[in-house]
């Protein structure tokens, strides 16, 4: 029987205990996920002396796979020795490694952090007093992890900015109240207490109902994550790390996460994609995990390959919708190798799918239905992967990275070859830029930007865009180029006398037509009723948010 009890720990505690290797993550649990504005709000609750949550750890004398790295700290696999007992976090792994990562860091790791480790390198802005991440830090940004280090490296820290102030100046009184500041956040921070309840006496097997009792409870882990931790076995088939493997292998395609993946083993196996008996599931499955996995991982690759070719998706964050994969890969694993009508038959549904918004409100019934139709397929019956009718749903008005119908848009204008502005050269490695407000838009995810005012261009390239627009006027290939991001030359003209309203009037206009003549090829185009929706349906689930344009 499991004892459970509740105890505390210093800030620096916890790191020591991480240091020393005491503090372990299990391999059933999930990777670091957190957002940096997560990581904000934590450090502001530490500093309120608000309560963070309990942590749960699971101490046991046995070994199991753990992450190398717990928040910026890599943990060696021999240390502490066995039979020494250790601590595994069943609950609070995006805690505690946002705390060890931010404050455990030395100046030269900090600055080595790339990717996701990038939201350990904290700072407080003691001007404002708040927490912010900055890849251009302040003066007045003082590095967190400061916070629980030695008072002269703080002291030396803002010795180096006040004396370079005049005595009795306003700079020399702002430093002298900020360093006050800053000396009273570190007394916060160095009395603060983390509770956490240790679970002993407890087998693996109980620790890991513990850890899904806690997150079918609502405590946030998804159910790739929550499946995971209940196929876990030491030294056998690890359903987690595998779909990290794929993804990696994908990385283009991992904004979705492992959902997809899972829902696609779950069909394989003739469950419902959607299934959430785990444990029914497990004891009927056990066995043919690995193998069907391999299954899934050599069907997923086909998947990503044909729409890669078929589509143009060159980034998971331009595919309207994560069901397709889960489709495809199911396509893939019964017919390896398609015939010519079976691949045009494929292409067609993506088109007409996407054009109508076919999934953007599927259930559990119209993905199996989906799924039996697909095999119908792969067994060589071109029967309709579509319930009939369906129908062109219009033009999207503005821009938002998150709904289907604007990355359908996205994909319709790549099949026209955009060129390059200044060289003529069809573009490769697109991306959406935007001009609507006569200047090259940098940012990506603003909604009510006119889909008008939007062409595609390399990312790395995007502030060239506007300036190379307006200087085609004598360029030998201008029609050409103008045409090929379906901008009319009265647009363009337009553009040039500074009129943008009549530019984005009269391109809207173009891409409506274009667009409906395209569609027609696939799905049923209305000839009458709006040319445009004004708001398009946000209705693109990805795990993380899309940087797609």
């Amino acid at each position: 029987m499991a004892r459970v009890e509740p105890r505390t720990f210093a800030l620096d505690q916890l790191i020591e205990q991480v240091r020393d290797g005491y503090l372990r993550v299990p391999k059933f649990q999930r990777q670091f996920v957190w957002r940096y504005k997560q990581v904000r709000e934590l450090f502001e609750s530490i500093a309120q002396s608000y309560p963070i949550g309990t942590l749960l750890i699971w101490s046991t004398s046995d070994r199991y796979r753990s992450f190398d790295t717990l928040g910026s700290i890599p943990l060696a696999a021999d240390h502490p020795p066995e039979p020494t007992a250790v601590g595994y976090l069943l609950d609070g792994h995006q805690r505690v490694s946002t705390i060890v990562g931010c404050l455990s860091l030395t100046d030269g790791e900090a600055e080595a952090l790339s990717g996701q480790m990038l939201a350990f390198r904290l700072y407080y802005d003691l001007d404002e007093e708040e927490f912010v991440h900055d890849r251009a830090p302040k003066e007045q940004h003082l590095p967190v992890r400061y916070l629980l280090g030695k008072s002269d490296t703080m002291t030396a820290w803002f010795d180096a900015r006040r004396d370079d102030t005049e005595p009795g100046s306003p700079q020399r009184a702002r430093w002298d109240r900020n360093r006050r500041r800053a000396f009273a956040l570190q007394t916060t921070f160095s009395q603060y207490r983390l509770p956490y309840l240790e679970v002993t006496k407890a087998d693996l097997a109980e620790a890991v109902r513990i850890f899904v009792l806690l997150n079918t409870a609502g405590s946030g882990a998804k159910k790739h994550e929550v499946f995971a931790a209940l196929s876990w076995q030491p030294d056998s088939f690890d359903f987690g790390q595998a779909a990290r493997d794929l993804l990696e292998q994908y990385a283009d395609f991992g904004n979705f996460g492992p959902t997809p993946i899972l829902s696609a083993l779950l069909s394989s196996l003739g469950e419902s994609a959607y299934e959430d008996d785990w444990q029914s599931v497990q004891e009927r499955h056990r066995d043919r995990l690995e193998g069907a996995f391999a299954d899934v991982a050599s069907a997923f690759g086909e998947a990503v390959e044909f729409v890669r070719e078929r589509l143009g998706v060159e980034s998971g964050k331009v595919l309207p919708y994560a069901l397709y994969l889960v489709l495809l890969t199911e396509f893939f694993r019964l017919c390896p190798k398609p015939s010519e009508a079976q691949a045009d038959h494929l292409e067609r549904w993506l088109w007409a799918s996407s054009f109508s918004l076919a999934y953007s409100a599927a259930t559990n019934v119209t993905v199996d239905d989906a799924l039996e139709r697909m095999r119908a397929v792969a067994r060589g019956e071109l029967v309709d992967l579509l319930d009939e009718p369906v129908e062109y749903t219009p033009t999207p008005a503005t821009y938002h990275p998150k709904s289907a119908r604007v990355r359908t848009t996205f994909l319709f204008l790549k099949q026209h070859r955009p060129r390059d502005l200044e060289t003529g050269e069809p573009l490769e490695n697109l991306l959406a830029d935007g001009m609507a407000d006569g200047k090259s838009i940098a940012g990506p995810t603003r909604s009510n930007w006119p889909i008008a005012g939007r062409i595609l261009y390399p990312r790395r390239r995007r502030k060239e865009v506007w300036w190379r627009l307006t200087r085609l006027f004598r360029h030998p290939q201008r029609d050409e180029i103008l045409a090929s991001h379906l901008i009319p030359l009265e647009a363009f003209f337009k553009l040039n006398e500074g009129d943008e309203d009549a530019f984005l009037r009269l391109r809207e206009a173009e891409l409506v037509r274009a667009e409906r003549a395209f569609a027609n090829r696939y799905v049923s185009v209305p000839t009458d009723g709006p040319q445009v929706d004004p708001e398009p349906l946000i209705d693109v689930e990805d795990e993380e948010a899309s940087d797609l344009l």
